[in-house]
């Protein structure tokens, strides 16, 4: 058996290609590795940003053929508020030289930026948010901040 190299750097999430067969398609793998090996993070992250679009698009118009709702109405303020402050956070890491300092200083910025922009944009809707968390029971709230319940016993 061959030993293979540790991963390091960028690993970017390739999509798993299958032949007719069933089989993976190791050569196409290796094209798209080839493939995304030339192009630079910001390309990744865009490619990234433009798929979720487009999976925004799909979801939003499947859910409104079936149920009469259409998601996008809701939700555009907000996403409009994560892609200009995420799109800032990523302005601070892609301009300032550092290291991880300079990437915790653009995740707190993008934070800060959406907690503002959901505050003057959709004040109601992050305020009803939060009430909703605080009047959660105790359990509903272990469980938000990523925590297991307490197993009840037996009496």
């Amino acid at each position: 058996m061959t030993e293979r190299p540790a991963l390091a750097g960028i690993t970017p999430i390739l999509a798993t290609p299958y032949r007719e067969d069933g089989r993976i398609a190791i050569d196409d793998i290796e094209r798209q590795v080839d493939h995304l090996a030339g192009l630079a993070v910001t390309a990744i992250g865009i490619g990234n940003l433009l798929g979720a679009f487009v999976e925004a698009f799909v979801l939003d118009r499947a859910t409104k053929r079936y149920s009469g709702v259409a998601p996008s109405r809701a939700v555009f303020r907000p996403a409009l508020v994560a892609f200009v402050a995420g799109g800032a956070g990523w302005l601070i890491c892609k301009t300032v030289p550092g290291g991880i300092w300079v990437a915790a200083l653009g995740g707190a910025f993008t934070i800060a930026g959406c907690v503002a922009g959901l505050l003057v944009l959709c004040r109601d809707d992050l305020l009803d948010a939060c009430r909703l968390v605080l009047a959660a029971p105790p359990v509903q709230r272990l469980m938000l901040r990523g925590r297991a319940a307490p197993t009840p016993t037996p009496s």
